[in-house]
């Protein structure tokens, strides 16, 4: 029996499952992500910002569909950076999240630069490990 689509139709069906599947991937991914930084107490702010914007990069690289919001209260997403130590050469940072009701840690991850200030490639590399040291869900 002929379902006219003239043997076609498992593989219409096929390809109706992988671009729902895509669509519902894409939903997921662009769901708002809320990132706040903080400093520790004596720590410049400065460095909190800038490191606050590496990780907005690295995310935004990451999934460029998801709107990342920098205040107020936002989605159940989250992501927190907290600067702890931090010098012209030296910075030493943790990063906390939750998604989708389950969350992750990093710990306190440092990097120290000899011959050099603190430049912004630095900060995108300690953003990517905080990340990738907390496991979170890319």
């Amino acid at each position: 029996m002929g379902n006219g689509f003239g043997g076609r139709g498992r593989y219409a069906g096929r390809v109706l499952v992988a671009a729902l599947a895509l669509v519902w991937a894409q939903a997921v991914s662009a769901a708002p992500l809320v990132l706040s930084c903080q400093a520790a107490d004596g720590v410049p702010g400065t460095q909190a910002a800038a490191l606050c914007e590496a990780v907005a990069a690295v995310l935004a690289k990451a999934d460029p569909a998801r709107a990342i919001l920098r205040e107020g209260p936002g989605p159940d997403d989250a992501i927190e950076v907290t600067v702890l130590k931090a010098g012209k050469r030296s910075l030493t940072a943790e990063l906390a999240w939750r998604a989708g009701g389950v969350s992750g840690q990093s710990p306190p991850l440092s990097v120290t630069v000899s011959d050099a200030i603190l430049a912004p490639h630095i900060y995108r590399q300690l953003a990517a490990a905080l990340l990738n040291e907390s496991d979170w869900p890319t």
